[in-house]
């Protein structure tokens, strides 16, 4: 086997793996997971202020960027509103409304692969490795718009979900409940 082939099917291997574990959380009640979110809140802020302000970007990119954004969000308010909340013995759970979370996980799938392909497609062995790791993002408006979409809708959700979960106390931290017997007189 090359070592071409090789590289090809763990790459594969692992964006299955990537996709499949986004799906599922996008699908069916969720455990509530403060720390997980909050890390994946710093994780794609830090990605997006480092997009943004590593290296100068067109007005074209910097319009997709503020367009993502700005779906992203209105995304977010819909989500929010159809997102359930539950409080168990087990804890907190919450169900995200499933066509939302699959459609921004779609688009940025599709536009993986787009790039992907059109990567593929050029063979150019003349062109040179971009100055930083941000710069082939920076120069396609659409491609960074997705991104835009994508992080601004889950940092906005969580951000959302953590403030929804105030109000969904702790099963295990309440008191239980007294048990008043009925006396006849």
């Amino acid at each position: 086997m090359s070592p071409d082939l090789l590289r090809t099917i763990l790459i594969s291997a692992f964006l299955v793996f990537v996709i499949y574990r986004r799906i599922r959380r996008n699908v069916g009640r969720q455990p509530f997971r403060p720390v997980r979110m909050g890390f994946r809140i710093l994780l794609l802020g830090t990605i997006g202020v480092l997009i943004l302000f590593t290296g100068r970007m067109s007005v074209a990119a910097t319009a997709g960027a503020a367009a993502g954004a700005t779906a992203g969000l209105v995304l977010t308010f819909y989500a929010l509103r159809h997102t359930r909340f539950e409080t168990t013995p087990e804890g907190t759970f919450y169900t995200p409304h499933p066509y939302i979370g699959l459609g921004v996980t779609a688009l940025l799938i599709g536009r993986i692969g787009y790039r992907l392909m059109a990567l593929q497609g050029s063979t150019g062995h003349d062109q040179h490795p971009p100055a930083h790791p941000f710069a082939m993002l920076q120069g396609n408006p659409v491609t960074l718009g997705f991104y835009f979409v994508l992080s601004s809708y889950y940092i906005a959700y969580y951000l959302g979900l953590f403030s929804r979960s105030r109000h969904h106390p702790d099963p295990a931290l309440e008191p239980a409940p007294v048990e008043q017997g009925l006396s006849r007189p």
